[in-house]
């Protein structure tokens, strides 16, 4: 923990309270930017996750960007409807940035294989939604997909940039880059790639050799990106099959 400490990391204690409202209970998880933990939120009577970037001025930054993020996404949304991780509150603690959110039982990495089809709709459902608003996710990987019972969401947003902003020469995790990365000249089938390579590692040997999940991961693992199924057409395709 000590070494957290020294990277700007806050580590707390059980019970320790936040803005007043928030009382912090274990860690869920950490990763370079920020840790996470489960707070109960007094107001709402309702267990939440707290995420508190590091207190490094790079990070902080990090945080703000993905908290102005949510706020456009979330008014571009408001009613919903979208399946992408919603931001209850944010607020400042010790010099970090603070995010609330929803807390869920699990990532895609802990589900079964049965229910890839539910998965892929919902989060072609999100990709559409980015996409025709002009954002790419750029980091979709099974970490980033949260679930709890039926619910699907979109998660870690601060990945997400604008299709009109300038290119950043790497992105995506390399498991699920699209191979158009390397080249420097990329747009928003980056991410349906990725999506493609997360709906082959769901798939086990009783998988059926005729389902529409196989037919979508050929029609998203296309290596040009110009001839890649969009997330709309995507969409259409499971509709209709």
């Amino acid at each position: 923990m000590e070494s957290f400490k020294r990277g700007g990391y806050q580590v707390l204690e059980d019970g320790t309270i936040l803005d007043n409202r928030y009382t912090i209970g274990e860690m869920l998880g950490h990763g370079i930017y920020s840790m996470v933990y489960a707070a109960d939120d007094y107001i709402t009577d309702t267990r939440v996750a707290v995420k508190i970037f590091r207190n490094v001025p790079k990070y902080k930054k990090a945080g703000l960007y993905e908290v102005e993020i949510l706020n456009e996404l979330g008014d571009l949304d408001p009613d919903n409807k979208i399946p992408i991780v919603k931001m209850l509150n944010t607020f400042i603690f010790n010099n970090c940035v603070c995010i609330v959110f929803d807390i869920f039982e699990c990532s895609l990495d802990k589900i079964a294989s049965e229910r890839v089809t539910d998965i892929a709709k919902e989060l072609l459902i999100s990709l559409d939604f980015l996409h025709k608003n002009g954002f790419i996710h750029t980091d979709l990987k099974p970490e980033n997909i949260l679930i709890d019972g039926d619910k699907i969401v979109l998660a870690d947003l601060g990945s997400v940039i604008r299709n009109s902003d300038k290119k950043l020469a790497i992105v995506s995790t390399k498991e699920y880059r699209a191979p158009e990365v390397i080249d420097g000249v990329w747009d928003y089938s980056i991410d349906l790639w990725s999506l493609g390579c997360i709906l082959t590692e769901s798939l086990t040997e009783s998988s059926p050799i005729n389902s529409p999940i196989l037919v979508l991961i050929d029609l998203l693992l296309v290596v040009n990106p110009k001839n890649r199924i969009t997330a709309k057409e995507a969409i259409h395709f499971l509709e209709n099959n």
